[in-house]
């Protein structure tokens, strides 16, 4: 039964086959209590909330001491001593470390910690020898010889250089003439073979015309 309802209600999953007028009902879990109104089982039993039996939560209690601080790990002689000793690094050898508090106090517990068993020696190494033949290497063991070629694949084939052409700038790609005037500057950059212009460019300046010569000494 469920509900603070205080007018008679049908609760058909109780099970009961036999109420009485008068009859209690006590919900384990909620602590309501429950007065049977209506004689009957199940299917027609009436029953009207009269109460609790559980009272009203209590105040919270006061806080809890503050416990103490992890103060350090320290190794010891065994899982339950507190006599401290220097890690155990022998092949396959225990240490045992408890934790101490900041107060001092030793917590209970411990952890193991086992060292590793030091593994079999490994097989000795198969001798060998090498040699070159131009960017060949070739190396000799027991077990055969191998060899490969070190130098990688050839590049492609540069562009060809198709025409050193005069531009109106070392970036453009509108010829023009040259500029045959003294002083002037000429920009030229390079076209390849496919038609393609190269990165760059160079700027040739005309020199200037030098002062006339003086009038040689008569004769």
């Amino acid at each position: 039964m469920t509900g603070t309802t205080t007018t008679g209600t049908i609760f058909s999953s109780t099970g009961i086959t036999d109420a009485l007028i008068n009859d209690y009902y006590l919900n384990t879990s909620t602590g309501y209590v429950y007065k049977c109104t209506t004689a009957g089982n199940a299917s027609t039993a009436k029953w009207g909330y009269v109460g609790s039996i559980k009272g009203v939560s209590g105040a919270d209690g006061a806080d809890g001491v503050d416990g103490a601080s992890v103060g350090q790990l320290q190794s010891v002689t065994s899982s339950s001593s507190t006599t401290t000793t220097t890690p155990n690094t022998s092949n396959g050898g225990t240490t045992y470390y408890r934790i101490k508090d900041t107060n001092g106090n030793w917590l209970p517990g411990y952890i193991a910690v086992k060292n590793g068993t030091k593994g079999d020696n490994g097989d000795d190494g198969v001798s060998c020898t090498h040699s070159w033949n131009g960017t060949t290497l070739s190396i000799t063991s027991a077990s055969g010889t191998t060899s490969a070629n070190l130098k990688g694949a050839d590049g492609d084939d540069g562009k060809s250089v198709g025409s050193i052409v005069c531009t109106t700038s070392t970036t453009s790609t509108t010829t023009t003439t040259a500029n045959t005037s003294a002083g002037a500057s000429n920009y030229y950059r390079i076209k390849d073979t496919d038609g393609n212009w190269l990165t760059g460019g160079i700027v040739i300046k005309n020199g200037t015309n030098g002062s006339d010569g003086s009038d040689g000494n008569d004769g």
